[in-house]
């Protein structure tokens, strides 16, 4: 009897012992969602999103791939943009798709989705008005292996151990009239650089 005992304590402190202190630590750096804002597409501009959203954080749904799109920094703040196409090639050829919303994140759900890593990616612009067809911007120079988390290396402002935001190159950016932050969306913040 007290060998059963015994055996059900140390399965149910292992069971509360399942949690990972170091993502506990990492999602509490993320800090509270900003006042005013819920926890839908349009929270977290710049965060690494996989750090709640890979299945083992607390964050629904359950996602392969997120991040936020701004306009190239040199010049101004940082600005969101909607309409984006981030396109996923994995390694074995398989294509994906999502575009940006309105706070410029972008996401794509597991399900919808099963890459072979390491994968690339590639940003894609909007069509031009006498087209239907989007242009690629950009392709990542880099593969991704593992995290599809963009924000847990692209952070802002770019230094030697990160690439800085995902942009849009300048010269594909709309006028400069049209480029302003949308008052509707959070405030970009980071993820600190570990």
């Amino acid at each position: 009897m007290n060998r059963l005992i015994l055996l059900l304590g140390i399965v149910s402190l292992s069971a509360v012992g399942c949690l990972d202190p170091l993502r506990e630590s990492r999602i509490e750096e993320l800090g509270p969602e900003q006042d005013g804002f819920g926890e839908d597409e349009f929270h977290r501009v710049g965060q690494p999103c996989l750090a709640c959203h890979d299945g083992y954080g607390p964050g629904e749904p359950v996602m392969v791939f997120g991040g936020t799109i701004f306009a190239e920094p040199l010049y101004q703040d940082l600005v969101v943009l909607e309409g984006f196409t981030i396109r996923i090639i994995d390694s074995e050829g398989q294509i994906f798709d999502t575009v940006s919303n309105r706070c410029g994140n972008f996401f794509i759900e597991k399900g919808e989705f099963d890459p072979a890593f390491p994968v690339r990616a590639e940003l894609w612009g909007p069509p031009k008005p006498d087209s239907e067809d989007v242009i690629q911007l950009r392709p990542m120079t880099t593969r991704i292996g593992r995290d599809g988390s963009c924000g847990s290396c692209h952070i802002h402002p770019t230094s030697p151990v990160s690439p800085g935001v995902v942009y849009v190159p300048e010269a594909f950016l709309p006028p400069a009239e049209e480029l302003s932050p949308p008052t509707d969306c959070p405030e970009p913040r980071f993820a600190e650089v570990f």
